[in-house]
């Protein structure tokens, strides 16, 4: 089974460490884990992948503050990580928490459905 999560960051703070946490669990019945994250560093992962730069990441940040839709904004890193979906071909996506203004999450979940 693959899984792809969503989430702001990759293995740092809070929410990092949980997904991180879930794919070690997940590694030993047999699944695909991959991580998609809006910013930090990039990983070495070959199974992470950043779906936006840092200066990206923070004109989105002030752009979504101007026009007063947090999850509106993050048109090229959406466009990026349904690519990644696509490529990927995940059973399952988990959002988890992408509260970074990089990702679209109404392009996203319409992509999803």
């Amino acid at each position: 089974m693959k899984i792809l999560t969503v989430n702001c960051v990759y293995e740092i703070y809070s929410t990092g460490k949980i997904i991180k946490n879930i794919a070690e669990f997940l590694a030993d019945r047999d699944c695909e884990f991959f991580y998609c994250y809006e910013f930090g560093e990039k990983a070495g992962a070959s199974n992470a992948f950043r779906i936006s730069g840092r200066y990206e990441y923070y004109f989105y940040y002030l752009w979504s503050r101007m026009i007063g839709l947090p999850y509106g904004t993050g048109y090229l890193s959406t466009m990026r990580l349904i690519r990644k979906m696509k490529k990927v071909s995940p059973d399952i996506v988990h959002i988890h928490c992408p509260n970074a203004n990089a990702v679209n999450l109404y392009w996203l979940l319409n992509y999803l459905k």
